[in-house]
């Protein structure tokens, strides 16, 4: 309908929805060319500082079988503080 010219006032009125509502639409269509509704949920991956990244290769190349659990202790025990704010228990 916009694409033939109808202004959004009018477009509300014959949809019965809120002028608001179609603006909406129409702006995503201009900036996106698509009506869909972005991506919903999800996790967003994390991401490591330099310095921790660092620690960690060290490590594992100290000792390639230690485990998760104990990366972590190590990283506390070293003062790793920037790791403190993704410990969750």
């Amino acid at each position: 309908m916009a694409l033939q010219g109808i202004k959004p006032c009018r477009i509300s009125k014959e949809l019965r929805v809120s002028h608001g509502c179609v603006s909406k639409i129409l702006s995503k269509w201009r900036e996106t060319g698509s009506i869909h509704p972005g991506k919903i949920g999800g996790s967003k991956p994390k991401k490591s500082l330099p310095s921790v990244i660092t620690a960690i290769s060290i490590y594992k190349r100290w000792r390639p079988s230690m485990f998760s659990w104990e990366i972590r202790d190590r990283l506390l025990s070293d003062g790793m503080t920037e790791f403190c704010f993704c410990i969750h228990g």
